[in-house]
């Protein structure tokens, strides 16, 4: 008589309705999910410019071939100095805010023609409808550039709870992804 293998003995049982018993590996193969795909894109508050790269390291990269913007964080350039001398305009990086906390998951940058250090007392910039750049309630962490600091607010149009002025932060505590407007100053 041929012995069988074990799998071949529980796949026969499972057949015939005897019982159920999972096959090794397969509570494996159903648990993996698809990598999960993040986004990287740069919003330029000026002239609502979207442009988006495979990585947060070239989309600076990115933003200069599509719109001949060289970006800064502050007084350092993002691209080479060579590339940033021959670009029609520069933009300063004011935010980056991202999905999940500690900066992690998509990325979305928000940039404008000066810096913060250079804004007239009171000033504010604002993005005041997150649905309309695609973050919506997706904010978990952010960063701020360029002599800025970050608020972001519950609801559009800065109503509702609010988190900042800050910084950084890594998380934004019960606003996590809450936020539907943001602004700097």
């Amino acid at each position: 008589m041929q012995r069988k293998s074990l799998p071949t003995v529980l796949a026969v049982v499972s057949i015939f309705g005897l019982g159920f018993v999972a096959l090794p590996g397969a509570a494996a193969a159903e648990s993996q999910s698809p990598k999960e795909e993040f986004t990287y894109c740069s919003i330029d508050l000026d002239t609502d410019a979207k442009v988006c790269a495979a990585s947060a390291d070239v989309l600076a990269d990115a933003v200069l071939r599509q719109t001949s913007t060289a970006l800064y964080d502050g007084r350092k350039a993002l691209v080479s100095e060579a590339a940033a001398k021959d670009a029609a305009r520069a933009s300063y990086v004011v935010g980056q805010v991202f999905s999940y906390p500690s900066y992690g998951g998509s990325m979305l940058q928000f940039t404008r023609s000066s810096d913060c250090a250079s804004l007239a007392s009171g000033t504010v910039w604002a993005h005041a409808d997150l649905a309309t750049v695609g973050f919506n309630n997706d904010i978990d962490s952010f960063k701020s550039f360029s002599g800025c600091s970050t608020k972001v607010f519950e609801n559009t149009y800065y109503g509702g709870s609010s988190y900042g002025w800050a910084t950084n932060a890594t998380s934004i505590g019960v606003m996590a992804n809450q936020a539907s407007s943001i602004q700097w100053h």
